[in-house]
C-alpha cells in the first residue's frame, strides 16, 4: 500500500463497533481512542501498514472497559476533545489505575496542543504521519 508522507488526520465524531483486543505483542499493539470514525480508520490503516496491531475505541469509556478487562497495549493514541469523557480525564483515570505514562504511554492529539499531564507526547492536528510514527516508534521501543 502506497501511503502519502504528509496525509493529515482530522476529527468529526462517529462511533465504531467494538473489536476484540488482540493478545499483546510486546511492542506492536496500539490502542487508538477517538470519537471520530474517520480518524480511527485513518490511524488504523496507517499503523497496520507499518506493522502495528491496532485496537480502536470510540470513546474513553470503551478504552477504560477494555483496559479493566486486562488489555494492555504498548501505547495509546488519544484524542483530547471527546464527548462524555475527555482525553485529559482518561489520562487521570489511567494514572489512578496505575497505568500512567511508564506503563501505558499516550500520544495525545489536539487541535490546540499544550502540555497535557500524563501524556508521553502531544501532537497538533492535523497529524503528520511521520510525527505519529516517530512518536510511537520511540515509545514502543522503550516499552519492549
Amino acid at each position: 500500500m502506497d501511503l502519502p508522507g504528509e496525509r493529515a488526520v482530522d476529527t468529526i465524531g462517529l462511533k465504531s463497533p467494538p473489536m476484540a483486543m488482540p493478545e499483546r505483542n510486546a511492542s506492536r499493539c496500539i490502542m487508538v481512542v477517538d470519537d471520530d470514525l474517520d480518524v480511527r480508520l485513518a490511524c488504523s490503516e496507517l499503523l497496520r501498514a507499518y506493522g502495528y496491531e491496532v485496537v480502536t475505541c470510540c470513546d474513553a469509556f470503551e478504552a477504560l472497559a477494555r483496559l479493566r478487562r486486562g488489555a494492555l497495549p504498548a501505547a495509546m493514541v488519544l484524542d483530547l476533545q471527546m464527548p462524555r469523557m475527555s482525553g485529559q480525564q482518561l489520562l487521570k483515570e489511567l494514572a489512578y489505575l496505575g497505568l500512567g505514562p511508564a506503563r501505558l504511554p499516550a500520544v495525545v492529539v489536539s487541535g490546540s496542543p499544550r502540555d497535557v499531564g500524563g501524556a508521553a507526547k502531544v501532537l497538533a492536528k492535523p497529524i503528520r504521519e511521520n510525527e505519529l510514527l516517530d512518536a510511537l516508534a520511540a515509545l514502543t521501543q522503550r516499552a519492549a
